[in-house]
């Protein structure tokens, strides 16, 4: 269960980030990881000396002197009072020119921008490193802070030294130049940047809640909306409902739980509102751009597949032919071709929804005089204002 789900007392939930905690640091660490797990355990081991058999113990990785770098970190943190998240710290040290930072003055930090030919993956990576060996901590309240630890005195003053395997630095400055961008199912956002870690977390979720419900992923929230919701950290109702693909009865069905793990993510990661609150500013300029740009462009690279996936989640989320097909960018006749698709695939689609009572009436009572097997024989019988497409999907209830 999501830790800020979870509805036991404070002190089991700040047990439980204890844990998820103590997990983020052995996979960052470089100690012995037998020692690590007597220790967790409070065990204690006669053999003082590494195992030599872990993977860390047998690990031959070349690595890097990082202790210039860890002491502008440990210095940061120091001369900030110890009062800020990982991010933040980040952002200082690489000289960001963040509202936030000029409001709070840490542009006025001796350590603001020491760090600016870093990749942010490079800082968070080190970061990492040194929560992972005891030179600093990470608070498990509600809004988690860095502070130091007593060992890092010893960083700071030079004597003792901190090194990282080159490969994982390595690893983190590709990631860290520049956040993924990937193109939409949809085609919408193609520049948006978004958070990967918590797009899978996101995605694991979403698969869990299909094979529990046994139908599709898609149909619970489209990949897109997933991308957005990494992108801009939709923690209240409000924000939840301004994603792409959100409905009210999606996030009547599935909004808490979302909600929960984004709120989960944020917390662990030390990603605070000012941070969230510029992400979801820039993800509306990309959306606006995109709507004045091409409202109605459909993706040329959707696969056939895609197209009746993107289809059915527009489907679900609104309430009539026209704006479906201005969502998606195709004709009228084209999204009823793609729901016959959809529903020959086992998916439910409730065509009276696309239909008024009035229109259906009046194809009904063409049907019984005119039989149903010429659809020109049945539009000629019809009112103008009743197209093809009123009478295939009347058809389709009929056949229900």
């Amino acid at each position: 269960m999501l830790i800020e789900n979870d509805t036991q007392s404070a002190e089991r939930k700040e047990l439980l980030n204890e844990n998820l905690q103590y997990l983020i640091n052995y996979c960052h660490s470089d100690n012995c990881l037998r020692h690590l797990i007597t220790d967790y355990f409070g065990e204690s081991d006669e053999i003082k000396a590494d195992c030599g058999n872990c993977g860390n113990c047998t690990d031959q990785s070349e690595r890097k002197d990082v202790t210039i770098e860890a002491q502008m970190i440990l210095s940061c943190i120091y001369r900030t009072n110890q009062r800020f998240g990982l991010n933040l710290i980040i952002q200082i040290l690489r000289g960001s020119k963040d509202k936030r930072i000029k409001s709070f003055r840490l542009d006025q930090q001796s350590t603001y921008g020491l760090m600016k030919d870093k990749s942010p993956g490079e800082v968070r990576e080190i970061i990492m490193t040194l929560l992972a060996n005891g030179y600093i901590r990470m608070t498990t309240d509600q809004f988690p802070v860095l502070k130091l630890l007593a060992p890092a005195r010893g960083v700071l003053k030079g004597h003792e030294k901190v090194s990282i395997k080159v490969d994982r630095l390595e690893n983190s400055k590709k990631k860290g130049k520049s956040a993924k961008k990937r193109k939409s199912l949809s085609g919408s956002l193609k520049d948006l940047e978004y958070d990967d870690k918590l797009f899978e977390i996101l995605s694991d979720i979403r698969k869990s809640i299909a094979e529990e419900k046994g139908i599709p992923s898609y149909t619970i929230f489209h990949n897109s909306a997933l991308y957005e919701m990494a992108a801009v950290y939709p923690m209240t109702p409000e924000a939840f409902l301004e994603v792409g693909g959100v409905g009210s009865k999606k996030f009547e069905n599935y909004g808490e739980i979302f909600m929960g793990a984004v709120k989960d993510y944020c917390t662990k990661m030390g990603i605070d509102q000012p941070s969230i609150e510029a992400k979801r500013e820039k993800t509306l300029e990309l959306k606006n751009k995109r709507e004045e740009d091409s409202p109605i462009e459909a993706s040329p690279k959707e696969s056939m597949e895609e197209r009746i996936q993107n289809t059915y989640s527009a489907f679900l989320e609104k309430d009539s032919l026209s704006e479906i097909a201005f969502e998606r960018g195709f004709t009228s006749g084209t999204i009823v071709k793609h729901l016959l698709k959809a529903e020959s695939d086992g998916l439910p689609v409730d065509w009276n929804k696309l239909i008024s009572v009035e229109k259906l009436d009046q194809i009904h009572e063409a049907i019984q005089k005119h039989g149903r097997d010429s659809l020109k024989a049945l539009k000629d019988n019809l009112p103008e204002n009743v197209t093809y497409d009123d009478i295939k999907i009347a058809l389709q209830i009929v056949n229900q």
